[in-house]
């Protein structure tokens, strides 16, 4: 019995000694030893803000709030949390039974706005808690001295003085001044005395003019730096730091322009030189004039359009020869014509005209004619006004046409001295009962071919010039009948040619001349055609009360659409509307509009009699036959220009094919684009466009195009 009672002690005592040695094992210091039970305290870790990490002599013990069971003891306590500075605290001191509490108030980490730039007030965020009355921002100490804070090595924020060589001003310090330089006398100017100042801030260094013998110290400023010229030698000596000035002559300056005249032509004498005016540049005008100590002097000036040279080799202005005129008529829609030359229908503005006097023509079928002579002034704007009279006798147009070609063809053509454009082109001008234009065709390498014509209205003047290269001998001359009273039927051959007066082309020959008009006798001559010359008959016919009957009569054409071209017996003779005087006989009649099936006819005139055709087109669009449209003119240069471009056309009723091949634009007046010294568009793909501007008010345009 004792023996078990002694083996169960034994078991109960084995197994509290290993129960104790259990607890033991759960208490141990931070190198791993196991500690006696009771030996130990407890470390209490709490932060602001909780969940960080401690750490304790660099083992990972668990996120704060934390209570740690450690043995007595010196340790390291760290505490940790990301966008925070790192809490350390060295020799904690843990006691046996004891619990050491550590609170945290973590800070952010460490921010510096200026990045420690004393140039710019900045602000410290962050790394503790260290600044002034709890404000990190930097300030000055003194006018000359500025506190900076920064963020450490360390993380802390840390506050450190620093002088300001220029000053401190608002937390910052004040910024090196630049450097600058100036002159009280413009520059090198060696005839003043003045003064160049470089500044450093505040600090200014002055550097006066001054006097080396017969040479100035001539002081100036290069950028921000004085630099100095004392190469110059004063003709009349040096004084006070300047050039003296050369002693006053009263000259006798004479200019013979009469002073500053940019428009008129001259030179100044002042008794040592001559000094002329002069384009320095094709738009600046060297203009010499007499100061007031009478000498020569100069100014240079912008000619608005341009430089040139007067007959004696003096510079000018190039004047301004341009005037404008507005013209309305009542009622509107009548043609307008300036010295017989056709320009628009009324109402316009602002059309240009070369200064001079002119005579202007209203023309509109039902009513007179009204007639005007008036003249226009340079940069000055006339206004016509014609109030028309109804005259029921008046019904046919007055307009004609001049078809000018030559051979070879691309001849600069001319009418009446003016410069039209190059051929082969076609014209309209007043015809009424016979007008005569003279006629110029010129071009490089040829002798010019004058000749004259005679245009009547609803017909086409033909003329062809077979120019003579420079140096050939011509076999063409001209023939030039004239009669009193004009208008008689002209018959050269027993051929019809037309009325007089009239200038017609032809080889050297003898040919047999007939002038024939109602009321007056038949007139027959013969007429000799010298080469290179004109041969002029001229004839007052004989009144004969037996010849009252005319000798020709009329085809009258009219088609819709309008502005067919007219052949008669294929000769071109213009567009629809149109009237055409013709012996009696039988001829063939041809009208052709792009876009549309040519119309073909035979009309027989009858002496004294007018025949109506009236013919109505059969559009066909894929009618793409070769040969020039009507001349189309859709827009006024009112408003924002002038816009004859394909789109336009076509979306008003024009028919310009798919591809043209040629354009050509003009004036209404026939000035070809290329000679009028606007800008303008002129082309294929587009068509035309004219933009109105401040330096440029469009003419009124008018194109064609050759399909």
């Amino acid at each position: 019995m004792k023996s078990k009672l002694l083996f169960v002690f034994s078991v109960l005592l084995s197994l509290f000694v290993l129960a104790g040695c259990a607890n033991r094992a759960d208490l141990t210091d931070m190198t791993g030893k196991a500690t006696a039970s009771g030996n130990f305290g407890y470390l209490y870790v709490n932060s602001t803000p909780s969940g960080a990490n401690v750490s304790v002599n660099g083992v990972y013990k668990g996120l704060t709030p934390k209570t740690i069971p450690l043995a007595p003891g010196y340790y390291t306590v760290r505490v940790s949390k990301t966008g925070y500075l790192d809490y350390v605290k060295n020799n904690v001191y843990i006691a046996k039974k004891l619990t050491t509490k550590i609170s945290v108030v973590l800070s952010l980490s460490c921010a510096d706005s200026d990045n420690r730039d004393y140039s710019t007030r900045g602000t410290v965020t962050g790394g503790y808690n260290n600044c002034l009355n709890g404000q990190c921002v930097d300030y000055c100490s003194s006018s000359a001295q500025v506190v900076e804070w920064y963020c450490s090595d360390t993380g802390y924020a840390t506050q450190e003085p620093v002088s300001c060589p220029y000053g401190c001003t608002n937390g910052a310090c004040n910024p090196t001044p630049q450097q600058t330089c100036t002159e009280s006398d413009g520059g090198k100017v060696y005839g003043v005395a003045g003064t160049a100042q470089v500044c450093m801030g505040t600090s200014c260094t002055p550097y006066p003019d001054s006097c080396n013998g017969a040479y100035v110290n001539e002081y100036y400023c290069a950028g921000s730096n004085v630099a100095l010229d004392s190469s110059h030698s004063c003709d009349n000596g040096c004084e006070s730091g300047a050039c003296k000035p050369a002693p006053v002559v009263n000259y006798n300056c004479t200019d013979t322009d009469g002073g500053i005249q940019y428009y008129v032509g001259g030179y100044v004498l002042d008794g040592i030189s001559q000094s002329i005016d002069y384009c320095s540049n094709s738009q600046t005008l060297k203009e010499f004039y007499c100061n007031s100590n009478n000498r020569t002097n100069y100014t240079l000036y912008t000619c608005p359009l341009g430089c040139t040279y007067d007959s004696l080799g003096h510079g000018i202005c190039t004047a301004n020869t341009t005037g404008w005129f507005d013209a309305y008529s009542n009622p509107s829609g009548a043609t307008v014509y300036a010295n017989l030359v056709q320009i628009s229908y009324t109402p316009f503005t602002n059309r240009p005209l070369t200064a001079g006097t002119y005579t202007f023509k209203f023309v509109k079928l039902g009513y007179q004619d009204y007639e005007t002579t008036r003249t226009i002034i340079a940069g000055q704007t006339i206004v016509l006004n014609a109030n028309l009279t109804s005259n029921q006798t008046n019904t046919t147009n007055t307009t004609g046409w001049i078809s000018a070609t030559s051979t070879p063809s691309g001849a600069s053509f001319y009418v009446n001295t003016l410069y039209k454009g190059v051929t082969p082109i076609t014209l309209a001008y007043y015809g009424g009962t016979g007008a005569v234009y003279d006629l110029k065709f010129a071009k490089a390498g040829y002798q010019d071919y004058l000749t004259s014509t005679t245009v009547y209205s609803g017909q086409i003047s033909n003329v062809n010039a077979n120019m003579l290269a420079i140096g050939e001998v011509s076999t063409i001359g001209w023939l030039y009948a004239i009669s009193t009273p004009s208008g008689a039927s002209i018959y050269v051959n027993n051929v019809y040619k037309g009325l007089t007066p009239l200038n017609m082309t032809y080889n050297a020959s003898t040919y047999t001349l007939k002038l024939t008009k109602a009321g007056y006798s038949d007139y027959t001559t013969s007429a000799t055609v010298y080469a290179g010359q004109t041969t002029v008959i001229s004839r007052t016919l004989t009144t004969n009360q037996t010849n009252t009957t005319n000798t020709t009569g009329w085809i009258y054409v009219t088609s819709t659409p309008t502005s067919a071209n007219v052949y008669v017996n294929n000769i071109y003779k213009g567009v629809t509307q149109l009237n055409m005087a013709y012996a009696p006989g039988t001829y063939t009649l041809r009208l052709a509009k792009l876009g549309y099936i040519d119309y073909t006819t035979s009309v027989t005139v009858y002496l004294g009699q007018t025949t109506n055709v009236n013919a109505a087109l059969t559009a066909n669009q894929s009618n793409q036959s070769t040969g020039w449209t009507a001349w189309y003119d859709r827009d006024e240069p009112s408003g924002s220009g002038d816009y004859e471009d394909i789109v336009g056309l076509r979306n008003a009723g024009y028919y310009v094919c798919t591809t043209p091949l040629a354009i050509q634009c003009q004036t209404v007046a026939g000035i070809d684009f290329t000679q009028t010294g606007q800008t303008v568009t002129c082309t294929t793909s587009y068509g035309f466009s004219c933009v109105n501007s401040v330096t440029q008010y469009c003419y009124d345009y008018r194109v064609r195009f050759y399909c």
